[in-house]
Parts: structure tokens; sequence; C-alpha cells
């Protein structure tokens, strides 16, 4: 068996594909309502509670949790 070295380029393909993967996972899971993680969740039932778009709420409370 042959072992291939991966090139500077194909690892960044790689990197990319598999960020744009995971990503379209967890959007699928907080959409369907699957099971969210804690953080996930809570930012799910502000956004529904107050009506501010999700992204806009997780971006707030990154905000304000980061700087405590």
């Amino acid at each position: 068996m042959e072992i291939h070295d991966i090139s500077k380029l194909e690892l960044a393909i790689y990197f990319g594909l598999s960020i744009i993967i995971n990503s379209f996972g967890n959007a699928l899971t907080v959409a369907l309502n699957l099971g969210s993680p804690l953080w996930t969740a809570t930012c799910v039932n502000v956004s529904q509670t107050i009506h501010w778009s999700l992204g806009n709420i997780m971006g707030d409370l990154g905000c304000i949790i980061d700087h405590h």
C-alpha cells in the first residue's frame, strides 16, 4: 500500500469542504429542531420570543457573553 502525501492545496480544499458540510449539518439540526446544543437552543428560543433573526441573536449574545 502506497502512502500519498497531501499537498497544501488539497489540504485547504478538504478543510474548506469539511467546514461547509459541518455548517450545513448544524443548520439543518437547528432548522428542523432535532436537538441542539444549549447555546444554539437558547438562541432559537430567544429569536422566536422577540421575533429577531436567528443570526442577529447569535451574534448579539456571542458579543455579550464574550465581554463578560
